[in-house]
């Protein structure tokens, strides 16, 4: 077999053996880094239950200061103490914000009882917190409650345009510097941001800290995504970029909260969950550097070093020539990658493509902002511990993995697009009109956060195959960072929990509902040989119907070849011989190799995030 391509060499050199499940190894720690990095502020900027400080009390009653009982409970303040807010679906709780307007010590002596009648005001003297239920975060050490509540959610916000930016300049820097350098200084900074959180004492160092952290977010582990894919073969990409990601990421999603628990205290969550980070520090010596990068840059020398590697440790013995024909390719991949020049304008000059990629880059900031929404609201479940909450819904992360794999090949990327994005609305709307039965609230945010996961797995394979190969890394480039943009309204939607917990509900379930809209208005790309140009774009998936399932269409296929056959065997009986073509003399009809070329588009896909 002759060396036509990267993909070639590795069918030699071995696409899946010890090698490879070394690196699958290796992607644990930047799966966790990805869970720290994304999730961690939750636990970061954790809002303890809280209530307006009531000094006249604390002595009368011998209550601490800075370790006080909940309202109503032993070492606390007595419930008559404190106004009660209402919250949906007629659930209660002790007021956060609001104190009554007396003078607590004439309370004392006189012996009358408040009540809702009586005056309130807002917190005249800061804030006691319950400790014995959630720990001190920098939140209730800088008293960003009630009026301030805006700062942490802000921040996050924050965070994202950090993102954004870091997608640009790490991305510029993956494309001229290599694909593993960036991988080392992302997780380096991510380090020293996430170390450095641990040491923030105001709103504007702690800001800085956290946009110094969202500058590494999406690069700190899809460079490390980008090489495992490279150096595995395409039979088993699909596999290799969904299963062992579903697993990792679920654990790291699991154990998240119960290593805040564990520890206890803000600072040190933040310096030990910045631990997998320190992965980077010897990424040079166990993880290689991206083959096809190094052909683009015409270093073939080295990429043909790394395959020997994996020959070596797949235990694969190569003939010379498999080497000797894969630098005369790679020389001339180089100068191919020289003499193309492709801008990202070009995705906007013809009318079909230009709709498109509107189209996409709308669903992909629909999506994320959704997925962003779900996953922070449930702070606002305050009737559940965030703990046990975060791991369970943090579980449904491997179910949704392994039911997208199964759906994309069945429904289709796009039928299952929408069927997640719609469900997941139905499921938020639901939430907001069931706030009365707290544990249907819970059910159904989880059901939602299941359905947008899906529809997340689904955009990351459409978003690719849907652009042209020729514009593919810059399209996906352009479409994530407009992502990261517009995750700048998650924890905006989740603020809206600060007025009413129907709020956030309604909100995701209408932008859900807009986001399963706009999926059908793109086509199908499912066992379609997808567009490589500009041009082809313009006629790709025109004439597809509106419902079109890959599953109806193989079964069509099928009937289709099995009738063809009938044919051909009654049309040989008759003739009282056999077609050439069922003998072995000749080969077998290649619609059917087309078709098999199609249907392993999954795995094929994967390869072109290596362009990235």
């Amino acid at each position: 077999m002759g060396v036509a391509d990267f993909d070639d060499v590795l069918e030699h050199v071995g696409g899946y053996g010890p090698y490879q499940r070394r690196l699958i190894l290796l992607a644990l720690p930047f799966n966790l880094v990805l869970t720290s990095v994304y999730f961690g502020h939750s636990f970061v900027a954790l809002t303890p239950r809280h209530w307006c400080a009531l000094p006249e009390l604390d002595a009368a009653f011998n209550i601490s200061s800075s370790n006080p009982g909940y309202v109503g409970d032993p070492g606390g303040y007595p419930s008559w103490a404190v106004p009660v807010d209402y919250l949906s679906g007629g659930i209660s709780r002790p007021s956060q914000c609001q104190q009554y307007n007396v003078n607590f010590t004439e309370v004392l002596v006189t012996g009358a009882i408040p009540n809702n009648s009586w005056p309130t005001v807002a917190c005249q003297q800061g804030w006691r917190y319950d400790y014995n239920h959630d720990y001190a975060t920098i939140v209730s050490e800088q008293n960003w409650v009630c009026d301030e509540s805006w700062r942490p959610n802000l921040v996050q916000s924050v965070f994202f345009i950090g993102s954004a930016l870091g997608s640009i300049v790490l991305g510029w820097l993956g494309d001229h510097k290599g694909r593993l350098p960036v991988l080392v200084v992302s997780n380096v900074v991510a380090f020293a941001a996430g170390v450095a959180t641990a040491f923030t004492n105001s709103f504007v160092t702690f800001l800085i800290a956290r946009i110094c952290l969202g500058l590494t977010y999406n690069n700190s582990f899809m460079m490390m995504y980008i090489i495992m894919l490279e150096y595995v073969s395409p039979a088993k990409r699909s596999m290799v970029a969904n299963l062992p990601i579903a697993i990792f990421l679920t654990f790291g999603l699991v154990t998240l909260p119960w290593l805040a628990y564990a520890l206890w205290d803000w600072r040190l969550f933040s310096v030990i969950s910045s631990l997998p980070m320190c992965v980077a520090f010897l990424a040079p010596w166990l993880i290689p550097e991206s083959g096809r990068w190094l052909l683009a840059q015409g270093r073939v020398e080295e990429a043909e070093k790394i395959l020997r590697s994996i020959a070596g440790v797949n235990k694969k013995e190569i003939d010379e020539k498999v080497f000797t024909e894969f630098r005369a390719y790679g020389k001339q991949f180089a100068e191919a990658e020289r003499e193309q020049s492709h801008n990202f304008i070009e995705l906007f000059q013809t009318p079909v493509l230009r709709r498109r990629v509107v189209l996409l880059t709308l669903l992909w900031m629909l999506m994320t902002v959704c997925y962003d929404g779900h996953v922070r609201n449930l702070g606002n479940l305050e009737q559940f511990s965030l703990y046990v909450t975060f791991s369970l819904t943090g579980l449904l992360e491997l179910p949704a993995d392994l039911l997208t794999i199964v759906t994309l090949d069945y429904l289709g990327r796009r039928w299952t697009n929408f069927g997640a994005m719609a469900l997941g609305a139905l499921f938020s709307l639901i939430a907001a009109s069931v706030q009365s039965t707290p544990i249907a609230v819970v059910v159904m945010a989880g059901c939602g956060r299941f359905c947008i996961t899906m529809a997340m797995n689904t955009g990351l394979q459409y978003c690719v195959e849907l652009l042209p190969t020729q514009l593919r890394g810059q399209g996906v480039n352009l479409v994530h960072i407009a992502g990261h943009i517009s995750t700048f309204g998650g924890p905006l939607i989740v603020y809206l929990g600060e007025f009413s917990d129907v709020l956030p509900f309604l909100l995701l379930g209408s932008l859900g509902l807009f986001g399963g809209a706009i999926s059908l208005m793109l086509p199908e790309t499912a066992n379609e040989a997808l567009p490589e140009t500009a041009t082809e774009s313009e006629n790709f998936g025109l004439d597809q119907p509106c419902f079109l399932f890959p599953c109806w269409e193989e079964r069509k296929r099928n009937k289709k070849n099995e009738e063809e056959l009938d044919k051909i065997v009654k049309a040989s009986s008759e003739n009282g011989t056999l077609n050439k073509s069922f003998t072995g003399d000749e080969e077998p009809d290649n619609n059917e190799a087309k078709y098999n070329e199609k249907k392993s588009s999954s795995g094929v896909i994967i390869q072109t995030v290596t362009s990235l």
